[in-house]
């Protein structure tokens, strides 16, 4: 393309401003110079000083959005796209400077493939030397040549060379696997169909995860080599040492991503129920054995204290087999391998220790009956409060652990919605206002969809859909009985530890005071009753 370009379809520019008013004045110069000129600019503003707000203030087209204080990139992203209701929304970081016609060769490319959900432009370095701004997915191999010295010491091994297409010239119109967020075109059909940024990635990973889901539900991504725009790029990630703030940031974004989309990660959320029991049983194993030995090892301490001798360990294993067994077992019977676990310090100190007590009276009992007297009272009487002790520790440890976990997202559910519209929107206003993270929604789709055609594969769609989005909970929002069918479909389909919910229209009178639950399968409201003191 050459020449003068205009862009007909509507168009908004969304500027996330940082520490750096001379690159965001630079970039508003750009646009001013461009064939966009007269466009909105929306400029949200995540710095803390008044620099920023002042350069953007001083331009004209521009609406300003301040944040108090850095809420991360993907969540300033997603307040300028909410900002805007163009056909097309540019976002571009403020060290971005846009050249004449770059922006309408982004929208021309667009036009023409109306399969292309993101566009990104050929961005030069300051020196106009190509930089490599599309790239393959990640792999494990490639994170580690690019966070390590072996990317310095193998500056050119095939893993890199792959990972950033340096074997390919970057001068034709492709579909890559996705491009860094400097500079992102995202046509707003795609924005409604995939959705805004992820905001559980404060920085780093949120432009790799956009443009997976963008091939995930169909769309490409295309690089645009004609549209040239000059990046004052500085990677703070490659910056400095290894433990420095945006390494371990990068690091965590890389975490969080791979607990996204890992398909081993995935099915260990889809059966996470049955591993936490299994988790919880081996902790109590090591709390239980652990406490025979530390009772043990007193007991061989004060052996001056007693006059019978100490017998081996080996010949406490009968002991042994019995109080794991019983203990495990009485722990099963309270409840505390399933359902809601106790809340609180006190009341699972209460339900443990209970525990605990009837497993020493089985196996009182049970030496009693087998006439075995080889056992140290003082071991067996030492090892039941340690017991006790160490299981209550070893889940309030996993518990709290657990608690991290869900604060940084890593345990959050994703869910998809199908069905009526109202419905659908209600309860996904709900799940925004669950604390911790506990719910990621993946997409919504209405019923009259056309993944939803009765033409009796709707269920097999529905289920491939869930485990290529790594869905965890599948929600049917049915007003008229509409969707029975294709729920007892899915339910054979989806296989276990993938939750189905059916909603109705009662939905829409669901009040504060009143949770939702489950009744023999069917789903049902059931009231929160708040005691009050007698009298």
């Amino acid at each position: 393309m050459s020449g003068e370009v205009r862009v007909t379809p509507s168009l908004a520019i969304v500027i996330v401003s940082y520490e750096t008013p001379e690159h965001l004045a630079t970039a508003l110069r750009s646009l001013a110079r461009s064939e966009v000129q007269g466009r909105p600019v929306v400029v949200v503003d995540n710095s803390k000083s008044e620099a920023c707000a002042e350069v953007a203030r001083a331009a004209p087209q521009v609406t300003l959005i301040r944040n108090p204080k850095n809420v991360g990139y993907a969540r300033a992203v997603n307040q300028g796209l909410r900002a805007t209701g163009t056909d097309f929304v540019l976002v571009l970081n403020p060290d971005i400077e846009v050249e004449p016609g770059a922006i309408g060769r982004l929208v021309a490319a667009m036009g023409d493939r109306p399969s292309a959900g993101l566009a990104g432009a050929k961005l030069l370095n300051p020196d106009r030397t190509l930089q490599y701004s599309c790239r393959r997915f990640y792999t494990a191999a490639a994170i580690l040549f690019r966070r390590t010295l072996l990317g310095r010491i193998f500056p050119r091994a095939r893993t890199l060379r792959e990972h950033l297409m340096l074997d390919w010239d970057h001068q034709s119109l492709r579909d890559v696997d996705w491009l860094i967020g400097a500079c992102l075109l995202v046509r707003r059909r795609a924005l409604e169909d995939v959705g805004p940024m992820d905001e559980r990635f404060f920085l780093y990973f949120e432009d790799v995860d956009w443009c997976a889901r963008m091939h995930h539900r169909g769309w490409e991504v295309l690089y645009v080599p004609d549209a040239v725009m000059i990046h004052h790029h500085r990677r703070e990630s490659a910056q400095g040492g290894l433990l420095t703030p945006s390494r371990r940031m990068h690091l965590a974004s890389v975490f969080r991503f791979y607990e996204k989309w890992s398909l081993f990660l995935y099915l260990m959320k889809r059966y996470r129920d049955r591993l936490q029991a299994w988790a919880l049983a081996v902790s109590d194993l090591t709390a239980l054995n652990g406490a025979f030995l530390l009772a043990f090892e007193a007991r061989r301490l004060l052996a001056d204290h007693f006059q019978k001798p100490l017998f081996p360990v080996a010949d406490y294993w009968q002991f042994l087999l019995v109080f794991n067994l019983a203990t495990l077992v009485a722990l099963r019977r309270f409840g505390l391998y399933s359902g809601t676990p106790p809340a609180g310090f006190r009341p699972l100190a209460i339900q443990v220790g209970k525990s605990v007590l009837i497993s020493a009276l089985v196996v009182l009992v049970s030496t009693f009956l087998l006439y075995i007297r080889a056992y140290s009272r003082f071991v067996i009487l030492l090892t039941v409060p340690l017991a006790a002790a160490g299981i209550v520790a070893g889940r309030m440890l996993l518990a709290r652990l657990t608690a991290r976990l869900a604060a940084q997202g890593f345990t959050t559910r994703r869910v998809l919605l199908i069905g009526d519209r109202a419905l659908v929107d209600r309860l996904t206003a709900r799940l925004d206002t669950v604390r911790g993270r506990r719910y990621e929604v993946v997409g919504t789709i209405p019923a009259g969809a056309p993944l939803l055609a009765a033409d009796g594969f709707a269920a097999r769609r529905v289920s491939e859909l869930c485990h290529r989005e790594r869905v965890h909970e599948l929600v049917l929002a049915d007003r008229r009985g509409e969707l029975a069918e294709l729920a007892a479909e899915v339910r054979s389909l989806l296989g276990g530890g993938i939750a189905l919910r059916l909603l109705g229209p009662w939905i829409e009178a669901w009040p504060e005071g009143v949770a939702l639950s489950e009744m023999a399968g069917a789903p049902v409201l059931t009231p929160k009753v708040r005691h009050r003191p007698p009298g």
